[in-house]
């Protein structure tokens, strides 16, 4: 079978046709790149999203080691007690023997009582600091790039060269 002889009719259809497919083409490609350039966007925006979280976890760990901190001071504001309860045993200048004889109160068992309020103090403090202590180790481990020793280093190293 013999095809006719092509048109200039046939050739334009085909030029419309190739122009077409050209631009069909060229749109596909727009399209995926602004896909790509949202997907993109997406990742960069959700990657930002987890630093923010990550830095507001930090802050609010370091604030409330802040928090413990001043707790433990307002407790060490309190040292001596032990002393000051002492003193308050005094009645009318007489010596702590005389006024805790007064009152009835058996000297080793008021000496015991002192003693086991200073240890659970002491023991209390303790605690704390070590708790504390704790906490920002794990927070230096957890957060190397704001903790480094090198970063520390080169942020003063104008003060250790100048000791």
């Amino acid at each position: 079978m013999r095809r006719g002889k092509l048109n200039n009719i046939a050739y334009k259809l085909v030029i419309v046709s190739a122009i077409f497919t050209v631009i069909s083409y060229a749109a596909d490609q727009m399209v995926i790149r602004s896909e790509d350039k949202v997907r993109n966007l997406n990742v960069n925006y959700n990657n930002l999203q987890a630093e923010i979280k990550s830095l507001e976890s930090l802050q609010l760990a370091l604030s409330n080691i802040g928090t413990q901190s001043i707790s433990l001071l307002s407790n060490l504001k309190q040292r001596n007690f032990w002393l000051k309860n002492i003193i308050f045993q005094k009645i009318e200048g007489k010596s702590i023997k005389e006024s805790l004889s007064v009152r009835k109160v058996d000297q080793i068992d008021f000496a015991n009582n002192v003693l086991f309020n200073l240890y659970q103090y002491q023991k209390r403090i303790q605690d704390q600091s070590s708790s504390m202590s704790y906490e920002f180790a794990k927070i230096i481990e957890t957060n190397p790039k704001f903790f480094s020793v090198e970063k520390y280093y080169i942020k003063n190293v104008k003060k250790f060269d100048d000791l």
